[in-house]
C-alpha cells in the first residue's frame, strides 16, 4: 500500500504484521491528511490491523498512516521499525451536488440556529454536512432532489463541508461553505473625536453599512 495511487476514498486500510498484534492504543498510530489528524478506528484480527476512517476520505488526497513504537504484539513486544505509510486517494466518480440554496457570501453572517441546503444530485445518494453543531445527513428522492438542515454553533464561524456518497460508495469532492451564526447585538467599545472633527466609534464586531 505504501505509495499507492488511486485508493478509493471509502477504503479500509489493512496492515499486516509478522505476528499476532495487541489492540493498539490511540497514541500508537495516526491517520492524517496534510498533518491534520483524520478521525478513525483500529481493529485487530491476529496479525492484521484494520484502520477505518470515520467518514470517507476526500478525493485526490495525500494520506499518511503513522505507525509508532507503541504498537506491540500480544506478548507486549514493541514494534521494532516504526514507519509512516502513505497513499493517494482516487479522483471522485461522483459530481458534487448542484446547490440551489447556498449562502450568498462566504463567510455569510446570519442570525439563525440552522441553515438548509437544498439541491440536486444523483438518485439514491446520501448528502452529508459536517462542521456545524452536529452532522446532518439526508437522502435524495427519486428525482435526485434533497434538502438537508444543518444546525449551527451560535456566535461562531461554522465551516460547513458538504459531500455526497452514492450507492456504490463513490464520494464527491467536498463543497465548503462558511456561515457565521451571529445573534448577539453589537456594543460600542470606544469613541474618539479626531482633530479633523470626525467622530470615530468602535464596535465589538463588524457592523453593516
Amino acid at each position: 500500500m505504501n505509495g499507492a495511487q488511486g485508493i478509493k476514498p471509502q477504503s479500509t486500510i489493512v496492515v499486516s504484521f509478522s505476528e499476532a498484534m495487541a489492540a493498539p492504543s490511540a497514541d500508537a498510530w495516526q491517520l492524517a491528511i496534510g498533518g491534520t489528524e483524520v478521525p478513525a478506528s483500529a481493529t485487530v484480527s491476529e496479525e492484521v490491523i484494520h484502520f477505518q476512517p470515520d467518514a470517507p476520505l476526500p478525493a485526490e488526497a495525500e494520506v499518511t498512516l503513522q505507525l509508532e513504537a507503541g504498537l506491540s504484539d500480544v506478548g507486549g513486544n514493541a514494534l521494532v521499525d516504526p514507519q509512516t505509510l502513505s497513499f493517494t486517494t482516487a479522483a471522485s466518480e461522483l459530481e458534487p451536488p448542484a446547490i440551489t440554496t447556498p449562502p450568498p457570501t462566504s463567510p455569510y453572517f446570519v442570525c439563525a440556529p440552522s441553515w438548509t441546503f437544498s439541491g440536486t444530485t444523483s438518485t439514491r445518494t446520501k448528502v452529508r454536512i459536517d462542521g456545524g453543531a452536529g452532522t446532518a445527513v439526508g437522502w435524495t428522492d427519486g428525482e435526485g432532489n434533497f434538502s438537508v438542515k444543518v444546525p449551527l454553533v451560535a456566535n461562531r464561524l461554522n465551516r460547513l463541508i458538504l459531500t455526497a456518497e452514492d450507492w456504490d460508495r463513490n464520494v464527491c469532492s467536498p463543497l465548503v461553505y462558511e456561515i457565521f451564526s451571529d445573534c448577539e447585538p453589537p456594543a460600542v467599545v470606544a469613541a474618539a473625536k479626531l482633530e479633523t472633527e470626525l467622530l470615530v466609534v468602535r464596535f465589538s464586531e463588524p457592523v453593516a453599512a
